[in-house]
């Protein structure tokens, strides 16, 4: 049996979306006000705390049961990630930047930066080839399905000189 293209980018999407939540300590689990054995994903883990002092102003927290906020500043950039999930996972990726590329492009740029921080992150390329190959059907402010089991909305807004730009990811459709 071998693997269609799309089959091969679905999985390793998975791969990394299943490595970003299965990373967890059953500490985490234990502290938590939900019973694990009720949630199909484990608590979400920082994923770029390894490689903090690469980054500026790194910050991670835990904002309740099941969701997580870490920022920092790469190369001028700001950037937020909110991770959440028990039964829906989410990745929600928000930048602050003067950047003028279109909005796939910038992502496609800023996850191949994020995949070249260090090894353990390389798997954030397939993001950005992900985004480059699907980026005719990505429309800013429209969720489409990313993979088989990934939907994605990217929108952009701007703040003068400078935008926010938003990139989401989940496990629903909704």
């Amino acid at each position: 049996m071998t693997f269609s293209n799309t089959s091969f980018w679905t999985l390793k999407v998975l791969v990394v979306l299943v490595l970003c939540f299965s990373c967890s300590s059953e500490k985490d689990k234990e502290s938590s006000n939900l019973d694990p054995a009720d949630c199909l994903y484990n608590a979400p883990v920082a994923i770029f705390q390894q490689v903090q002092d690469s980054l500026q102003n790194y910050t991670f927290e835990r904002l309740g049961d099941y969701k997580t906020s870490e920022s920092f500043e790469l190369e001028s950039e700001q950037v937020e990630i909110i991770q959440s999930g028990c039964d829906q996972i989410s990745q929600e990726f928000r930048f602050q930047t003067n950047s003028e590329l279109e909005i796939v492009d910038y992502a496609s740029d800023i996850f191949n930066r994020f995949s070249a921080l260090d090894p353990s992150l390389f798997a954030l390329n397939q993001f950005a080839n992900e985004f480059q190959r699907q980026g005719e059907l990505i429309k800013t402010g429209q969720k489409i399905q990313f993979s088989e089991i990934i939907y994605l909305k990217m929108d952009e807004t701007p703040i003068g000189e400078s935008r926010i730009i938003r990139i989401l990811m989940t496990s629903e459709k909704n």
